[in-house]
């Protein structure tokens, strides 16, 4: 069992690692990598899930700007 500290920080590390990274820490230390894989699994997996489109648009004065063009139904 790990603590809830631990998993949060691997969930986060896994969110931004990059593919060569993850392989790369596969390599280094197999056991712990699988162990927190296999712990920390469910998080994992909400986090792989797509995000639904959005379209960015670039405003002079405004700045960046996000229109989620998920469907939501009532």
């Amino acid at each position: 069992m790990i603590n809830e500290m631990e998993k949060q920080n691997f969930v986060t590390w896994h969110k931004y690692a990059t593919f060569h990274e993850i392989e790369k820490a596969k390599g280094i230390n197999v056991i712990a990598f699988q162990r927190l894989s296999h712990e920390c699994a469910d998080d994992i997996g909400q986090i792989d899930q797509p995000r639904p489109p959005s379209v960015f648009m670039v405003c002079n004065n405004v700045g960046v700007q996000e229109f989620d063009l998920s469907l939501k139904i009532s």
